[in-house]
């Protein structure tokens, strides 16, 4: 017993000897989430910036999220598993099939003009509804321009700077639903209003019947 303090003080095991190869932080990945955004949550819950979880995997930075949703190594979603819990499957089924929907997948394009989208979109109410924030599978298909559940029109840039969504480039412990370049806080944007709300999704609803139900969910 410390006898300025009164407390008892008592040498335990070291974390790492009890935790083994697990990170401090489990985060279970929602239904239809992106790979990139379960790494952008998993590595600020367990203290690290996007930015910098690019190294932890053996990254540069750049759009590294974004590019392994297209494509994630086994090995990795292996290593990955070991130290979050989550079966590697899973981890890998965040990963956007290939398939007959392959070319309706947004381009990986952090900035574009106007005219030209980005590399994804989002839905502020969704966003919003969510008890932990993330963004969807379905929201990188280029054929997807309203969500399904509010029947809004889907934006592809923060309505305060007009940048691109970036949480691959955040540098601090911010969540991802915060715009990187300006720090908006993406659930705030106006709803955008879109007519037809029918046939806003009637690419998407073809290419379902077309036997690749198992490569694309719809908004939860």
């Amino acid at each position: 017993m410390s006898r300025e303090t009164g407390f008892a003080i008592e040498i335990r095991e070291r974390y790492q000897d009890v935790a083994g190869d697990r990170w401090p932080a489990a985060v279970d990945p929602q239904p239809d989430e992106l790979l990139s955004s379960w790494l952008h949550r998993l590595a600020v819950a367990n203290g690290v910036a996007p930015r910098s979880f690019a190294g932890v995997l053996g990254f540069c930075g750049g759009m590294w999220s974004a590019r392994l949703d297209l494509r994630l190594p086994e090995d990795l979603a292996a290593w990955l598993g070991a130290r979050t819990g989550v079966a590697s499957e899973a981890i890998s089924a965040m990963v956007l099939s290939d398939g007959a929907l392959t070319p309706l997948w947004l381009p990986l394009r952090e900035t574009a003009r106007r005219s030209r989208s980005t590399w994804i979109q989002y839905c502020a109410l969704c966003l919003a509804n969510d008890r932990a924030p993330y963004f969807r599978r379905s929201w990188r298909l280029a054929s997807r321009i309203s969500c399904f559940r509010h029947g809004c029109g889907l934006r592809d840039r923060c309505p305060a700077c007009r940048g691109g969504i970036a949480p691959f480039a955040q540098t601090d412990l911010i969540p991802h639903q915060v715009c990187a370049r300006c720090g908006f806080d993406l659930r705030g944007a106006a709803m955008i209003f879109v007519g037809g709300g029918a046939a806003a999704g009637a690419v998407d609803r073809r290419h379902l019947q077309g036997g690749n139900r198992q490569e694309f969910v719809g908004d939860p």
